[in-house]
């Protein structure tokens, strides 16, 4: 999953485990589902899709020094 996406894609996964919590709690326990779950459910999904579509945003460049002949010391 690295390979293809970057760690901060990665991490939107850890939005997704309550509700993989409740749905597994609904399939093995018998708990009750109602809809206002399943609208938040698809609407969690639907931002982590597009979150983690996006990527990052932002750029960092970084101006190095240059060191002259002057500076390197003879």
């Amino acid at each position: 999953m690295l390979g293809r996406w970057s760690a901060s894609a990665t991490a939107y996964q850890f939005v997704l485990f309550p509700l993989v919590t409740v749905v597994a709690a609904a399939l093995l326990a018998g708990e009750g589902v109602g809809a206002t779950f399943l609208v938040g459910a698809a609407i969690v999904m639907c931002g982590v899709a597009v979150a983690a579509s996006r990527g990052s945003t932002t750029r960092r460049t970084v101006e190095l020094p240059r060191i002259t002949t002057d500076q390197r010391g003879a």
